[in-house]
C-alpha cells in the first residue's frame, strides 16, 4: 500500500490539478464552482464569484483526492494475462498506463505524459490510448526527420563555408538561399515543443548570419556556435529515441490488453453467430413452450456472464448495452404475453442488435489485426505487399456481406454502422486498387497505403454505436 502510495504521489508530482484533471478522473463534485454551489445551498445563499486566491486553495486541497485515486482507483494497465491457448508467450511489458478499476470511469485508461517541466493528464479507452501513442510516436519520427534534414544541410554549408572560395560563395547568393532553407525547416518543427523550437532557431541563427561582433563578414567566428548547435540538435534526436522506447512499452500494453479484450469478443461473437441461426425467439410464427423458455433464458443469461468479463472501454460500454438488451428479452420471455406477437418482435429485434453490435465490432476487430499485420514500424511503405493487403481486405468484405435468411433482419437504428463498415472497406480496397497496378508508380502505392492505413487508424465502431445505439 505504501508502494502504491508513492507512485501514486510520483505521478501526481508536477502535475498542475485543474478542473478538467479533476473532471476526467470522475471528481468533478471537486472543482471550485461544485464546492462553492454546495457551500451556497447549505447557506442558503446564491453562490458567489470564487476568487483566484480561494480557487488556488480548493484546487490544492483537492490533490491529495487525486492521489488517492491513483492509489485506490487504479492498477497497472498489463495485469491481464492473454489466453494461454490462443495467444503465443510473450515478454512481460511494463507500461506506465493505468486502468481505472472502479468509479464511474472504470474501465478507461488513464496516463500522464510529460513535457519538459509541465506533466498532463489523459483519460481515454483503450482504443483511442492506441491512437493517441501512434499520433506522438508519428509526430516524433516527423521530428527526427526534419531534425536531421537540418544537420544534414548544416554539415553542406560548413562544408562550401570552410573548403570554398568565401567571398565567390558570398557574391553568388548562395548563402542567402541555404540560409532560408535551413530557417524554413526549423520553422516547419510542427511536433517540437515551442520553447525547443525557438531554441533551435535561435542557435541556427545565430550560425546562419556569420557576421562577427562588427558586422564583417567572418564566418569562421561561428563556428563554436555551430558545433554547440549541431550537438543540441543530436541531442535532441537522442531524448526523442529515449521517449520513443518508452512509448513502445505503452503500445506493447495497449496491444496486449486489445487481443485479451479482443479474444473475448471473438468468443461472444461466434456464440452469437452459431445461434443467430437456429434461437427459437427468432422464429416469431412459432409458440414457445415452458421448456423452450427455460432453456433460451439459460443460454442468454451465459451470453450476460461473457459480457461481463469486458474491462475496459470500449469493450464495456459494449457489454452494457448487450446486458441491457438481455435483459430486456429475458423480461420479455417472463412475461405470461410472451407469445405474443408484438412481444416475440422486440425480442427478435433485441437480439438482431445484440448480433449486429458483435458482428460489427469483429469485423473492427478483424481490420486491426490487419492493420497490425501489415502496417508496422519497421516496415517501409515500399515493402507492403500492397495485392495480399487487398486480397485480405476483400475475404473481410466478402465475410461481412454474406448474411444468410435468419441474420437478414437488421434493425433501423444498426443499419447505419453495416453502412459505414461496408463504405470503409469499398473505400480502402479501391484505393488500394487503384493505385498498385504496374502502371503506377511507387510513389503512387506508397501514398495510397498511407492513405489506407490512416482510414484503418481512425475508424472506430464504438464511436458509432454511441451516436445510433
Amino acid at each position: 500500500m505504501a508502494e502504491a502510495q508513492s507512485s501514486a504521489e510520483d505521478r501526481v508530482s508536477g502535475m498542475k490539478i485543474t478542473d478538467t484533471v479533476l473532471q476526467n478522473i470522475g471528481l468533478q463534485d471537486l472543482t471550485p464552482k461544485n464546492v462553492e454551489a454546495r457551500l451556497a445551498e447549505q447557506e442558503g445563499r446564491k453562490p458567489r464569484r470564487i476568487s483566484k486566491e480561494v480557487r488556488a486553495r480548493l484546487l490544492a486541497e483537492s490533490k491529495t483526492a487525486v492521489v488517492d485515486f491513483f492509489t485506490n482507483s487504479t492498477e497497472p494497465l498489463n495485469t491481464a494475462p492473454e489466453p494461454a491457448d490462443e495467444i503465443p508467450e510473450r515478454p512481460q511489458i511494463h507500461s506506465r498506463l493505468l486502468r481505472v478499476t472502479k468509479g464511474p470511469k472504470a474501465g478507461l485508461v488513464v496516463g500522464t505524459q510529460s513535457e519538459g517541466p509541465k506533466k498532463t493528464l489523459f483519460v481515454t479507452d483503450i482504443a483511442s490510448a492506441g491512437r493517441r501513442i501512434d499520433h506522438i510516436d508519428d509526430g516524433h519520427k516527423k521530428e527526427i526527420e526534419q531534425l536531421k534534414k537540418i544537420e544534414a544541410k548544416l554539415a553542406e554549408m560548413t562544408a562550401k563555408l570552410y573548403k570554398g572560395d568565401l567571398e565567390a560563395i558570398r557574391s553568388s547568393g548562395e548563402l542567402e538561399s541555404m540560409q532560408a532553407e535551413i530557417v524554413g525547416i526549423v520553422e516547419s518543427l510542427k511536433f517540437t515543443r515551442n520553447d525547443q523550437k525557438r531554441e533551435i532557431l535561435k542557435r541556427v541563427s545565430r550560425c546562419v548570419t556569420f557576421a562577427d561582433s562588427k558586422g564583417r563578414f567572418n564566418p569562421p567566428s561561428k563556428l563554436a556556435i555551430w558545433n554547440t548547435t549541431q550537438s543540441f540538435i543530436a541531442k535532441r534526436i537522442r531524448n526523442i529515441g529515449g521517449i520513443s522506447d518508452y512509448l513502445k512499452e505503452d503500445r506493447g500494453a495497449i496491444d496486449s490488453c486489445m487481443r485479451v479484450e479482443a479474444s473475448r469478443l471473438n468468443s461472444f461473437y461466434e456464440t452469437v453467430n452459431e445461434n443467430v441461426g437456429r434461437l427459437r425467439i427468432l422464429d416469431v410464427a412459432t409458440p414457445l413452450e415452458e421448456a423452450n423458455v427455460v432453456v433460451v433464458t439459460t443460454n442468454l443469461r451465459a451470453l450476460i456472464s461473457s459480457c461481463e468479463a469486458f474491462k475496459l472501454e470500449p469493450y464495456k460500454s459494449f457489454a452494457a448495452k448487450i446486458i441491457a438488451e438481455i435483459n430486456g428479452i429475458i423480461e420479455i420471455l417472463s412475461s405470461p404475453n410472451h407469445n405474443e406477437k408484438i412481444e416475440r418482435e422486440k425480442a427478435k429485434n433485441s437480439f438482431m442488435r445484440i448480433y449486429s453490435m458483435s458482428k460489427s465490432l469483429h469485423v473492427e476487430g478483424e481490420l486491426i489485426a490487419v492493420r497490425n499485420k501489415w502496417f508496422t514500424p519497421d516496415r517501409p511503405k515500399e515493402h507492403v505487399y500492397a495485392k495480399g493487403l487487398v486480397e485480405e481486405l476483400a475475404e473481410i468484405r466478402t465475410r461481412f456481406m454474406t448474411i444468410s435468411a435468419a441474420q437478414a433482419t437488421r434493425t433501423k437504428d444498426l443499419s447505419p454502422i453495416y453502412g459505414e463498415i461496408y463504405k470503409l472497406l469499398h473505400t480502402v480496397i479501391a484505393t488500394l486498387g487503384k493505385n498498385i497496378g504496374k502502371d503506377k508508380t511507387q510513389e503512387n502505392r506508397v501514398e495510397a497505403l498511407k492513405s489506407v492505413e490512416r482510414m484503418l487508424k481512425e475508424f472506430s465502431v464504438a464511436k458509432l454505436l454511441t451516436k445510433t445505439v
